[in-house]
């Protein structure tokens, strides 16, 4: 999980969060995360990450992207 307080984002905290954990994987795994929010999809792209799924949970739940972001 991850997630910023809203007083605190455009400061690069949560690009610097996820690099971290990029920097854990790189050169010896893909990556995998799942998102709710379309507005987060420019975030992750810009971070490597492709759309490679689009769903809904059933019964009217919330609509998911899955994304890959392939071993560096």
């Amino acid at each position: 999980m991850l997630g910023c307080d809203p007083a605190a984002r455009r400061r690069g905290l949560g690009v610097a969060m996820v690099r971290a954990g990029l920097s854990r994987a790189a050169g010896r795994l893909p990556c995998y995360l799942e998102t709710a929010s379309g507005a987060n999809l420019g975030f992750y792209v810009a971070l490597g990450f492709d759309v490679t799924a689009e769903w809904q949970v059933p019964g009217g739940g919330p609509r998911f992207w899955s994304m890959l972001r392939p071993r560096d």
